[in-house]
């Protein structure tokens, strides 16, 4: 790393400042102009642009806490141990944090930011971690960081390659959060409203539109089906789906393990198949099988195979609106501590309308989910990009130079 010296951060720094909490009984210490965070304010973000809470003047001046200037670095050394961000206002800091003051004429606060955030230096901070409750790392460790710098201008530029890309996931993010908000609102307004702009009536769920048929989960569906009890191994007859196969993105059957299955009709999945998470984190939560191997599911699971009248795509989305959550979280427990079973989910009332109606709003959010899948992907991709940068750039394994900016730039902006 031709140009590059090893520095420890004690000696990059102008100054430290250690944080503090005015006490909560005092009202006159809190509610003033002065910005106060807490550690979990950081949040993987790199620049804060206010505060969590605030402070008097009065408040300043009888704590332990202190005034972080903009452009300074802030670094979490308790809850949240490693997390660092940069202030772009000034800012009173917590016990857990510490602000570190810097000199930008010869160093990028960028550039430390990332290089704190990359493995090597969370490394050292988690191998320093101490404390039986809650782990935090002190000063002198914070300090004694080594880290590796370039000269100036590569510094900025490393700093540039990151935030392209940074940006490039954050807009992502921010496409995602948008489109699933607009799907929740279209939810409500399709599922009480329908697309027809009918006249509606009070029922089990709610208001519907006044056409709509309101009835039980088992008028339109095959008897809930449990599933099969056995181990995961590498071969056998047929795929064993099971809970955490199945992510924001779907199944990636490729990553399915196997078991044997004496009875595999019995537990078959088909295209158009509904799975329900019996018990655990994501209990009552839905997914839509689409166009599976040979394949049997596991027993935390429950399939429900739908009739000729309803379309399992126009159920799947019903499965996620407030109506359906709200019976569900009303009715389990019944049985299976905190779980749902074949009785409960046969017992749903479900909205029915006209076979057109339920294609007409399912193709609604096949819209809206495609979207979304779209920017998780890129997301995914970007933040792979992310971690690979970083780690080469601050090890001094690619160069900044060696980057061909329009290939990035391209990248970032598919």
């Amino acid at each position: 790393m031709e140009g590059w010296k090893k520095m420890a951060l004690g000696d990059i720094a102008i100054k430290f400042f250690s944080g503090g909490t005015p006490s909560t009984k005092d009202s006159s210490l809190w509610d003033g102009d002065i910005q106060w965070i807490t550690s979990k304010w950081l949040n993987g973000r790199l620049y804060l642009n206010n505060g969590e809470k605030k402070i008097t003047e009065k408040g300043l001046e009888n704590s332990a806490t202190k005034l972080v200037k903009a452009r300074s670095l802030i670094l979490a050394t308790r809850v949240g141990v490693g997390k660092v961000s940069i202030n772009e206002i000034d800012l009173a800091i917590n016990q857990d944090l510490l602000g570190i003051e810097i000199d930008e004429k010869f160093y990028s606060l960028e550039f430390l930011a990332y290089q704190l955030r990359s493995e090597n230096p969370q490394d050292y901070i988690n191998s320093f971690k101490r404390g039986a409750t809650i782990q935090g790392v002190t000063k002198d460790c914070i300090k004694s960081i080594e880290l590796n710098i370039p000269p100036l201008p590569e510094q900025h530029k490393i700093a540039h390659v990151l935030s392209t890309v940074q940006k490039a996931i954050e807009q992502q993010e921010n496409l995602i959060r948008t489109t699933t908000e607009l799907k929740k609102a279209l939810m409500q307004k399709l599922f009480t409203e329908g697309t027809r702009g009918e006249p509606q009536k009070e029922t089990e769920i709610g208001l519907v539109p006044e056409s709509w048929e309101v009835i039980h989960l088992i008028d339109v569906c095959e008897k809930p089906q449990y599933g099969f009890t056995d181990s995961a191994a590498k071969e056998g007859n047929a795929q064993f789906l099971r809970i955490t196969d199945i992510t924001e993105f779907g199944v990636n059957w490729n990553e399915v393990p196997f078991c044997n299955c004496p009875d595999y009709k019995n537990y078959e999945l088909k295209n158009g198949d509904i799975v329900f998470a019996r018990i655990g984190a994501t209990t009552g939560k839905s997914y839509l099988i689409k166009n599976p191997p040979k394949s049997v599911y596991a027993s935390y699971l429950i399939r429900v195979r739908c009739k000729d009248k309803i379309l399992p795509e126009f159920l799947i989305y019903y499965f996620e609106t407030e109506q359906y959550w709200s019976q569900i979280n009303a009715r389990k427990g019944d049985n299976l501590k905190g779980g749902v079973n074949g009785s409960i989910l046969s017992k749903l009332y479900t909205p029915k309308p006209i076979l057109d109606e339920q294609e007409q709003i399912a193709g609604s959010f096949m819209i809206l989910d495609k979207k979304i899948a779209f920017a998780l992907s890129k997301k995914q991709t970007l933040t792979a990009l992310f971690k690979t940068l970083l780690r080469e750039l601050m090890t001094g394994q690619r160069r900044v130079h060696d980057i061909d900016f329009e290939a990035r730039e391209s990248q970032t902006s598919l």
